[in-house]
């Protein structure tokens, strides 16, 4: 048995990304173990029924052949201690969400003796495969982030000029950095054609101020709103770049740059964390300087006045995303769990 314990959010529509990658991981599981029980223990359900989840978590650890698990930050401790009490860390494959766990892993010596002992741990990107390594681990393997592809490039509707964001929105995610550098254009060239549509669900933190944000929005930026996931691609293909201008300490490989990739559409990010790797500067997108307003006006301004070139970037964008679909990314990881299903017969 294939156990599997992370925020699944079984029957909700969702844009949260780690609910999102949690499904993509569980969905490949399934794919390729059709004839395997799979029982899973869903995140979601802890915060509602702790006591009857936990027991359900502890009988789940106990009983897997291999365990599988997606926590996010404020659980991996108390998932690992438990691992480390009732498993003993055997065939467990720990798929990390985000770009945090090497900072945390410095920190806090006895959680990574414990995540050491893992049979694997799987990471985002290449650079924190050889952070990881270089503070002890043995056992870090890469996985990218990935989605399932449409089959061909989506056709893009001849909209010039209108970027959008979509992603939680936050301070940190630079939300009003993205507002302020499309304000700064604007008021430079007022006949210009330029627009930003901002998706995604406001933390609760920043709700109020990002309310009163949005009653000084002049009528060139506009909130549109949440999408699902599994409708990204379909709004995506309407803008003419993406707009990510994060700074938030907890960023991997960002799920958003993903959907832009597999909706054909060049990424204008911030040089944050990993943004760099991931997005390769004149083909698939460009770098600004994170938390800077005037380099992100700047970079903004080249894709208005090189247009053949982002146009060009589009086909690139869609090639880059297919290295990312689940079959490809998850191939390692999945072979990991067959051998480990041979060494518990």
């Amino acid at each position: 048995m294939i156990g599997l314990c992370g925020n699944v959010a079984v029957g909700k529509a969702t844009s949260n990304g780690q609910t999102i990658k949690t499904r993509i991981v569980l969905d490949e599981i399934r794919r390729c173990f059709p004839n395997e029980e799979i029982d899973i223990v869903d995140t979601v359900h802890i915060r509602l029924s702790p006591a009857k989840e936990m027991f359900h978590l502890i009988k789940l650890i106990n009983k897997s052949d291999r365990i599988v698990i997606l926590p996010a930050f404020s659980a991996i401790n108390i998932l690992s201690l438990l691992i480390s009490f009732f498993r003993k860390h055997k065939s467990t494959y720990y798929v990390v969400i985000g770009g945090w766990l090497p900072d945390m892993l410095r920190k806090r010596r006895s959680l990574k003796n414990q995540v050491k002992k893992y049979a694997g741990v799987y990471v985002e990107t290449h650079n924190m495969h050889e952070t990881l390594a270089e503070i002890g681990l043995d056992n870090v393997f890469y996985l990218p982030n990935c989605k399932p592809l449409v089959e061909s490039m989506p056709s893009h509707a001849c909209i010039k000029y209108h970027f959008c964001t979509f992603s939680r929105i936050s301070k940190e995610k630079g939300i009003e950095i993205a507002i302020n550098a499309i304000r700064e254009i604007k008021e430079k060239n007022n006949e210009l054609d330029i627009k930003l549509d901002i998706y995604g669900k406001p933390d609760d933190e920043y709700m109020n101020q990002f309310n009163m944000i949005r009653m000084d929005l002049p009528d060139y930026i506009e909130y549109c709103g949440v999408v699902d996931s599994k409708k990204a691609s379909s709004v995506l293909k309407n803008y003419y770049a993406l707009l990510f201008p994060t700074y938030y300490h907890g960023e991997g490989f960002p799920g958003t740059i993903l959907d832009a990739f597999a909706s054909s559409l060049p990424v204008i990010a911030s040089d944050w964390k990993y943004n760099a790797e991931i997005i390769c500067e004149y083909k698939t997108g460009l770098i600004f300087e994170s938390q800077s307003e005037q380099s992100l006006a700047n970079a903004i301004q080249y894709s208005i006045t090189h247009t053949n070139v982002f146009m060009n970037m589009r086909n690139n964008c869609f090639n880059e995303a297919k290295k990312y679909t689940p079959e490809n990314a998850m191939k390692q990881f999945i072979q990991h769990l067959k051998d480990g299903r041979r060494e518990c017969i």
